[in-house]
């Protein structure tokens, strides 16, 4: 009789952790109302995030590093919740992105590596290098800690090996000593054609104004890859 009352108190335990675990990493539902931003041209693009973001002090569920590339891919590590209860090591995750706007809030759509929808955060910069997040859960703000980290790089050792899959200089790692900084090598964003413009594409269509679907694809547009729906 002990030894029932035993068990049914561990999968009790189990069960209120796996819900308590469940309701921290649940993806967030799919909303198409709001509309893709505009492609975005050289003379704007420095009011949109780029780069590389940083959070010294996540909470469960917030991002501790977000990198946005120009490419329209993303890298980020978000801080998970343990089933037995306190913070996981902060999960990997890549894919791309798109910009898009309600009537009152822009917004950063993300998609994993197979185009399914993961979740929406709205955003804002805030001066030089300050970015603040915000989704049905919570608001906080990530920050670009250098020029290096910012043109997408990590800073590392400066010796042979630290950097196989990248090049180095051209960036600054800050005050640091004995470091440089290491950009992975990215597929250009320059072209001529449509044709020019391959990758990743998340699953993301809407009504245009002339009543037909287009979903999101690759266009040329001034020379930089863009990805698009109705133009």
């Amino acid at each position: 009789m002990l030894g029932a009352v035993r068990r049914a108190h561990m999968t009790r335990t189990i069960l209120a952790s796996l819900i308590a675990f469940t309701a921290c990493t649940s993806s967030q539902p799919v909303d198409n109302s709001d509309q893709q931003d505009a492609p975005i041209g050289k003379a704007d693009a420095a009011s949109y995030p780029s780069g590389t973001y940083t959070n010294p002090s996540p909470h469960i569920g917030e991002f501790n590093v977000l990198t946005l590339n120009d490419d329209f891919t993303f890298t980020r590590y978000q801080l998970g919740a343990c089933p037995g209860g306190g913070a996981c090591s902060p999960a990997l995750q890549t894919g791309t992105y798109l910009f898009t706007h309600g009537t009152k809030s822009h917004y950063i759509r993300f998609y994993d590596d197979g185009g399914n929808f993961l979740d929406r955060y709205s955003w804002k910069l805030n001066g030089v290098g300050s970015l603040t997040l915000t989704d049905s859960l919570d608001t906080y703000t990530l920050t670009q800690q250098n020029e290096c980290e910012t043109a997408g790089g990590t800073c590392v050792a400066l010796s042979p090996g630290t950097c196989p899959n990248g090049t180095t200089g051209g960036y600054s790692c800050g005050s640091g000593l004995g470091v440089t900084c290491c950009v992975p090598q990215q597929q250009s964003n320059q072209c001529q054609l449509d044709t020019d413009c391959t990758g990743l594409l998340p699953d993301f269509c809407r009504v245009c104004g002339d009543g037909t679907e287009s979903c999101a694809h690759w266009s040329c547009v001034s020379n930089s890859c863009q990805i698009v729906t109705c133009q």
